[in-house]
Order: structure tokens, then C-alpha cells, then sequence
């Protein structure tokens, strides 16, 4: 017996002729006429039947995040996202007053997106999560990562949860729809020109849009065991300041604060201009440890591992970190 989506629920997307056309009119407007709400509305025809596959992660996914102070931070509020009255503009995932945690899977992007310059101090921190991750995605298209001149190849992930409907497979219409997001998305903007984050936050705002309204439909489709997630925790999108050799995040602050656990951080000085996806720097200070109302306690040096020396010990690098590992695989914490 063949499961089906009943006509009630089913979306009967755009056709090519008047994708192309919405397409045209998006690209041609200007943005300083519209907020985020307006592009919104201009954009709720594109996603009609627009077919993604989203991504799970498992938990204890381990993140990064940077912020620049020129004094040590005394509590995590300083290292999680900004209070809303802060944010002032939009910015690439959100709208003004409503802030998202920016992290990256790896330990190098955050300076490279906060354009760290030699002599600024910068805090890197390191949280994991607690629970399973269900982000969407944008920006993971071949003409993204060819103008940018990234050395990695846009399908870089095949994706784990496939998009629920099976009526609406790949095809020109999606595609161009897809293309146009990641390029809109994942534009290069310069400084002071906020006006043109307003398109790529009314795109994330539809992308991290519920994800309950086909539950039993989609339960009915693929049996019992999908995920009983109730709404997207995040975006994923390639880092456009590391020439998207790298992948950042833009976290719900609802599940920073319940499913998101503070690891680390490091205090250091930036040395050099980066030569290329590496910045060189000087560490200053580390902390590991958290009381309960957030103060950080900082070592007053920097990290440092302690191990026997016959432990056979070893290095290995995950997500831009030097990780050591005693011969059964447990990491060596530093202390």
C-alpha cells in the first residue's frame, strides 16, 4: 500500500514561468524601500513546494564562537548571543532586536567573520550540545562556492533527514529556487550597507518556519521512527568570510539555553593578518570551569595538559583543534 499526502494538505508550488519571474522581481528590488516583513511576503511564493533536505546532528556536536573585548570577560553572558535591545541593524540571520547565537563548527571561522585585526584580543569559546540539532540549510550551491573560490565542493553534505514530500523531487524548478537563495543568502556585503541583510534575514525567518504542520502526515510516510521535532533549532550556511571553507551556524536562543553546555574559552591576542584560513595568535588566558551564576573562572595562564610520559599520548586536529588521546581514544583534558 502506497502512502499518499491527502489534497487538503497538498501545496502546488510555482510554476517555472512564474519562479523566474518572482526571481527577477527580487533581485531588482530596492531594499531600502522594504523591511524584512514585505520580503517576507515576496518570498512566500518561492517556498510553495520548495523541497531541502535539513540536517541532524547527534548530540555532543562541539561549537565555536568568537567575541572581541579588550578587557577579559568576567561572566558566559559575554561569550552567548547579545541582549536584543544591542541589535540595532539586521544582520544575516536575523532582524534588528532579535538576536541568534553565530558559532561555526570549527575553532578558526569566528575570527576570520569578525575580521580580527592584529592587536585585538579575542575570546574563542567552545560549548557543545546536549541534545540532537535539527538545523536547516542555505547557501550550499555550486555558484556560491565558485565565486568564492572555495577549495571545497558545495556538496559537502548529503544530507541526513530528506525533505518529507515525495511528490515534490528535484527538478528546474526547485533548482532555480534553491540557487537563488544561496546567492541571496549568501551575499558579500560591506560595511554599513545593512540594508541588503534585510533579504537574507526575511530568508532565514522562512527557513526556520515550523516544522509541525505535516507531522502525521509525514509519520504516516516514513513510519514511526522520524524525529519529534517541533521546530527548527538553527540555520547552517557556509562561512562567506573563510570563502565558505567552513560552516557557521546561526543558533534559536531558546536552544542555546536549553540544550547548549560552555566548555571552554580562550583569551588571545591576534599577531599577524592571516596568511590564507589561518590567523596566528598569542595566548593570554583559559578557563574550563563555571559557577553557577555564569562568572567565569579564569587560570591566569594559559592551557596545559598533564599526562604520564610513557601515557602514549597522540595529536590528531577536529575541527581546527590540536586534541590529544590516550591510546583508547579518551581525549586528555586540559587543565
Amino acid at each position: 500500500m502506497t502512502n499518499s499526502i491527502p489534497d487538503k494538505i497538498r501545496v502546488i508550488p510555482p510554476t517555472l514561468e512564474e519562479t523566474r519571474k518572482q526571481i527577477d522581481d527580487l533581485r531588482n528590488l530596492n531594499l531600502c524601500d522594504f523591511d524584512i516583513d514585505a520580503l517576507k511576503e515576496k518570498l512566500s511564493g518561492l517556498f510553495k513546494g520548495y523541497a531541502i533536505k535539513a540536517m541532524v546532528f547527534e548530540p555532543n556536536l562541539p561549537i565555536f564562537r568568537g567575541n572581541i573585548y579588550d578587557f577579559k570577560p568576567l561572566n558566559r553572558s559575554f561569550l552567548t548571543y547579545p541582549p536584543k535591545e544591542k541589535i540595532m541593524k539586521p544582520q544575516r540571520a536575523n532582524r534588528e532586536h532579535n538576536p541568534m547565537f553565530y558559532c561555526s563548527g570549527a575553532r578558526q571561522p569566528p575570527c576570520f567573520e569578525l575580521d580580527v585585526q592584529p592587536g585585538q584580543f579575542i575570546c574563542i569559546s567552545r560549548w557543545r550540545t546536549t541534545a540532537p540539532l535539527l538545523v536547516n540549510n542555505v547557501g550550499y550551491h555550486d555558484a556560491v562556492f565558485k565565486k568564492l573560490k572555495s577549495v571545497r565542493a558545495s556538496d559537502v553534505y548529503p544530507g541526513i533527514v530528506p525533505a518529507l514530500d515525495p511528490s515534490f523531487p528535484t527538478n528546474d524548478t526547485n533548482t532555480i529556487i534553491h540557487q537563488f537563495l544561496a546567492e541571496a543568502f549568501s551575499e558579500k556585503i560591506r560595511y554599513g550597507d545593512d540594508d541588503r541583510y534585510k533579504l537574507s534575514a526575511a530568508i532565514a525567518e522562512r527557513l526556520l518556519g515550523n516544522v509541525t504542520d505535516r507531522r502525521c502526515e509525514a509519520k504516516c510516510m516514513v513510519g514511526p521512527k522520524l524525529p519529534d521535532y517541533q521546530k527548527f533549532a538553527g540555520i547552517m550556511y557556509p562561512s562567506i568570510a573563510m570563502s565558505c571553507n567552513a560552516d557557521n551556524l546561526a543558533l534559536t536562543p531558546e536552544f542555546v539555553e536549553a540544550h547548549l553546555a560552555l566548555e571552554q574559552v580562550e583569551y588571545l591576542r591576534a599577531d599577524s593578518i592571516p596568511v590564507p584560513l589561518q590567523y596566528k595568535y598569542t595566548p593570554i588566558d583559559f578557563a574550563n570551569s563555571f559557577d553557577k551564576d555564569g562568572a567565569i573562572n579564569w587560570l591566569g595562564r594559559v592551557q596545559r595538559y598533564t599526562f604520564p610520559a610513557n601515557a602514549g599520548v597522540t595529536a590528531s586536529e577536529i575541527a581546527g583543534e590540536t586534541i590529544l588521546h590516550f591510546p583508547d581514544g579518551t581525549p586528555v583534558a586540559p587543565t
